[in-house]
């Protein structure tokens, strides 16, 4: 993931020279005192790697420098899966590079000393321990990191005495295996012809006293010799200026000195140790909520879909805790468990466990400490969130996150939502923060200093219960007595965005915080609440603690939201750009260059666009191309006629070869182009879409590697525009046959992610006018046939989801899907594997044994079979198994885009309508489902595939889908509604009808 640096300051694409730099162990010496040809060349090798773009060394921070180098030794010396800690490191550029392929850790106090970070980042891949070096932090293992890093963090040390120096080396020790590699990159300055070499070679003492050197400490022979790498003016003037506030030539130059260790022990003992198992295991995190309630029939909906709509990679234990509600209230639980266990409520994360109880209590607090973290682990988040109360999207993935990768954090706060009864926000206070001393004083009482909302307020369970749970004498002030024992043993982390939002009620809000601050003088009066907070001012020391949200997250700090941004408040091009108006200029102004040239030649790339009525995306479009830094491209767009502006737009690029005039539709736009089109290369980027930095360079790069590549695919990210959040799909090699399974996650391949060579279209032809949706499938299968898609391991674009989109926002493809299984009808004839087309048979038992109102019946399994036909496989048949066909005989199925065929069982029990699916199928994977099942789109994919990777397999179990009552299955057989099974195994084990079947 791309980390926003803004030290590195994007630069022209570099010209190609020699090789990289070694940087290793044995050749590290000259890389002590580095020169500028040192990072010029790590620049141009890993700057794209690291940061998404080339950098210019000239007006780059040094840190990011500093940066390159480590990433450099880390990516030449380490293996994937190697164990990295920085030590001070925050906002860790190099781990958010490497976290998918290694196992990072960070250790920081976050107290932004010298400048450091102060807000804890999520959502980057890393593990964060909140502390510093030299302390024995428990939550550092011994002898477990490959590698131990800094950049530029040991800099206040070079005052401290050395023996405090040696005990963060002694520690750096401690934590690294034997013979595993640290590397220190220390800021230093000169002035007046003298640098900090005695404070350098302080350090360099106390690091040598317990960890071996690579290098002598030789401070460089000419400090002011030009081949020292020293900070630009130009780069102090932006970036050391606005904190120093001393003109260069007063504050001194300002260079770095690296210095590489190895702590002790022979390679050979550290092979001989056996690796400790990783603390940092990914495994799916439970979150325990529970709402506590009484007669909420009017509030209580909207609270328990926001908590069961949460999306994410956790599991959700969910609790009702009814007082004996006397209204509505229990049928609307009721439909809700009843909606969840049947799968008619679509679930998001990786599993939903609703539960509920109806019983008297003595209120609210009674009912949350019967049932809150009962059942917890100490290590679990838990939670409760108030009738009327909503959390909001992305919420509990945000604590799902901080689970494992921030084990400091026991207790999660989010910023202040009120909304009205009508869901609308009323008040947001992003500016208010909970230092631990206000909270644990009783300060925030709603007077003095806010209160703590508890909607959006998480803490792990051990917490809770050294707290000792609530003070039942405290029926209105029991929250605030709460947060006030929470804040005695941990820090509240606050993330910089609302977690839940709280409903305000006319005439019932009032009445509780009159009744909770009157509580609260008679515990701790107002005098002394107002006296605590003077003292705590006086002491001018405030333990605050912040959350960045994850960058590709749901989660909003609503404050954010500029005139670019779209409606879901992220501005996807900013983020991996820079500010659009500024690039705007700069793009112009390249356009203006790039059309005066004379090319004589074909170019490299041709990009063609089709386009109509999309003025507000196109200029990304353009720009993103201009931003890639490759001069030898041709773009040529077809406009069709556009009314909105698009045409005024383009002019204002005149290197652009475009038309704008009606034409028959995308397909037709878009052949006009390729017939025009000269390059060696095509990319086919629609006018919402855009390229991400860097991607021509890769491509460059894929196809001179693989000189028999006629189409490579990247990495494509999915942008939600109407919620922000993201989904990734990594490049991968397809093979024809891959290409069938239209079905599966990632096929088609995402059209601006896949580029290919002008002699395909020589090879193939066009594109299919006669095609809307799957004109782009038609043509990779069409192409598969004689050539392979090859792969990149890097994100090459994306693809904007919105309401003027052919896809829409993304959450309705039904249109697509008859298309993508013509093409598959079409062209299945080709592949000896799929040949016999269909792969999944849907049976269906028609009545259910026992079942009246046979009209309702009917109209259940009339909405199953729409539900089935709005799948994305539709390669599958759906059998309606009844012993009387003449039940059926008003089912009307012309509108189902699958064959649904009528199947007569021998006899009205469980074993006969087995028998008789199993003897009618002609998929190759078979489901058994009641009338009344509901599905999620698409939920039928991976477990088909599953089965058709591994022939041998006879059913797999979708634990996240909950079974169906079985009384309509044969007993003890073990079928069961929410499994696919390969229907030809399932066949041989199964005896006639009438018999019991075989486990």
């Amino acid at each position: 993931m791309i980390m926003p640096f803004p030290g590195a300051v994007r630069g022209k694409h570099p010209t190609p020279g020699g090789t990289p730099p070694v940087v290793g162990p044995q050749s590290f010496g000259p890389l002590a005192w580095p020169a500028w040809r040192d990072f010029s060349q790590l620049a141009q090798a890993y700057a794209r790697d690291l940061f998404g773009y080339p950098i210019d060394v000239r007006l780059s921070e040094m840190q990011c420098l500093q940066d390159l180098l480590c990433y450099a030794f880390i990516r030449q010396n380490l293996p994937p899966g190697a164990r990295l800690l920085d030590v001070g490191g925050g906002r860790s550029r190099v781990l958010a590079a490497l976290a998918p392929e290694y196992e990072c850790w960070c250790i920081d106090a976050f107290e932004g000393a010298g400048g450091g970070a102060t807000t804890l980042p999520a959502g980057y891949g890393y593990k964060i321990i909140v502390g510093s070096m030299g302390q024995g932090n428990a939550a550092l293992p011994d002898a477990y990191f490959d590698f131990v890093f800094s950049i530029s963090v040991l800099e206040p040390g070079l005052a401290q005495p050395e023996s405090a120096l040696r005990a963060i080396f002694d520690d750096i020790r401690r934590v690294s295996r034997p013979s595993a590699y640290t590397l220190h990159c220390i800021d230093s300055v000169r002035r007046d012809g003298t640098s900090f070499a005695e404070g350098l070679r302080k350090l360099y003492g106390a690091a040598a006293d317990v960890l071996d050197p690579i290098t002598d400490f030789e401070p460089v022979e000419d400090m002011y010799s030009t081949r020292l790498y020293t900070m630009p003016e130009k780069a102090y003037i932006q970036h050391r200026f606005p904190v120093t506030r001393q003109k260069m030539r007063d504050f001194g130059d300002i260079f770095t000195f690296n210095a590489l260790f190895c702590a002790p022990g022979s390679p050979e003992a550290a092979a001989g140790d056996a690796r400790q198992p990783s603390r940092f295991a990914k495994t799916i995190p439970h979150i325990r909520l529970m709402t506590p309630c009484r007669n909420a029939a009017g509030r209580i909906d909207q609270t328990i879909a926001s908590v069961v709509g949460q999306k994410g990679a956790f599991h959700l234990h969910y609790h009702i805790q009814d007082g004996g509600s006397t209204d509505a209230t229990l049928a609307i639980v009721a439909k809700w468990a009843g909606d969840i266990a049947s799968g008619a409520c679509p679930i998001r994360c990786a599993g939903v466990d609703f539960t509920w109880e109806s019983a008297p209590d003595s209120g609210r607090y009674d009912a949350v400490a019967k049932a809150l973290a009962r059942e917890a682990a100490d290590a679990e988040f838990v939670g409760w969130i108030n009738p009327g109360g909503t959390l909001l999207p992305g919420a509990l993935a945000a604590v799902a996150e901080l689970t494992a990768a921030c084990p400091d954090v026991e207790w999660l706060l989010g910023q202040r939502l009120h909304i009205r009864e009508d869901g609308q926000a009323d008040q947001y206070d992003p500016g208010t923060r909970y230092p631990r001393e206000v909270v644990a004083a009783g300060v925030c009482d709603g007077l003095l200093w806010q209160f703590v909302q508890q909607e959006g307020s998480f803490w792990r369970a051990a917490l809770w219960r050294r707290a000792g749970g609530f003070d039942a004498r405290l029926p209105g002030a029991a929250e605030w007595n709460l947060w006030r024992r929470f804040a005695e043993t941990a820090v509240p982390y606050q993330m910089l965005a609302p977690l839940g939002a709280f409903r305000r009620e006319k005439g019932r809000e009032s009445a509780a915080t009159e009744a909770c601050r009157r509580e609260i003088d008679q515990i701790l009066p107002e005098q002394e609440r107002r006296r605590r907070l003077e003292a705590i001012r006086q002491a001018k020391r405030l333990t605050i603690r912040c959350i960045e949200p994850s960058p590709t997250g749901e989660l909003r700090n609503l404050t954010r939201q500029g005139p670019t941004a779209p409606p879901g408040g992220k501005d996807f091009f900013a983020a991996m750009y820079g500010d659009r108006e500024a690039l705007r200029a700069v793009c112009r102004k390249r356009s203006r260059e790039l059309a005066g040239r004379v090319q004589s030649s074909a170019p490299r790339f041709s990009v063609v666009t089709p386009s109509f009525q999309q003025a507000r995306y196109i200029e990304d479009t353009i720009m993103a191309v201009l931003l890639q830094g490759e001069d030898d491209f041709e773009h040529i767009v077809m406009d069709g006629g556009s009314t909105d502006g698009t045409a005024a737009l383009l002019a204002e690029y005149p290197h652009l070869d475009w038309t704008s005039e009606k034409d028959r539709g995308q397909t037709h736009a878009l052949n006009k182009a390729l017939k025009r089109a000269r390059g060696d290369i095509v990319a086919w980027i629609n006018s919402d879409d855009f390229h991400t930095p860097g991607a021509f360079a890769r491509i460059t790069e894929a196809f001179a590697n693989q000189a028999d590549a006629m189409l490579i695919l990247g990495g494509n990210l999915w942008l939600y525009e109407d919620s922000g959040r993201t989904v990734h799909f990594p490049g991968k090699a397809l093979s024809f046959d891959d290409l069938l399974r239209y079905w599966s996650r990632g096929i088609p391949p995402a059209q601006p992610s896949l580029f290919f060579k002008k002699a395909l279209v020589e090879a193939i032809g066009l594109p299919q006018e006669d095609l809307t949706y799957a004109m782009d499938y038609e043509y990779w299968l069409r192409a598969a046939r004689r050539y392979p898609i090859r792969q990149i391991p890097y994100l090459l674009a994306t693809n904007r989801l919105h309401g003027s989109s052919k896809s829409g926002s993304g959450d309705d493809w039904y249109p697509f899907f008859g298309e993508y299984h013509a093409c598959y009808e079409r062209y299945r004839q080709y592949s000896p594997r799929w040949k016999e087309g269909l792969i999944l048979s849907v049976a269906v038992p028609f009545p259910l044994a026992g079942a009246t109102r046979p009209a309702r019946q009917l109209a259940r399994l009339m909405a199953l079979l729409d539900s089935l036909g709005r799948f994305k496989l539709r390669a599958m048949e759906v059998l309606v198994v009844t012993p009387a066909p003449g039940l059926v005989a008003g089912l009307d199925v012309s509108g189902i885009p699958v064959p649904v065929r009528i199947v007569q069982a021998q006899g009205d029990d469980a074993a006969a309508f087995v028998a008789a699916s199993l003897q009618a199928a002609a998929g190759r994977c078979i489901q058994f489902v009641p009338p009344d099942m509901r599905y999620a789109q698409r939920w039928h994919g991976p477990m088909v595939d599953f089965l058709l990777d591994n022939p041998g397999e006879l059913l797999v179990v979708d634990q996240e889908l909950a079974p169906m009552p079985h009384a309509w299955l044969p007993a003890g057989s073990g079928i069961v509604s929410n499994a696919v099974y390969n229907a030809a195994q399932l066949r041989a084990k199964w005896p006639p009808a009438g018999n019991a079947p075989a486990d």
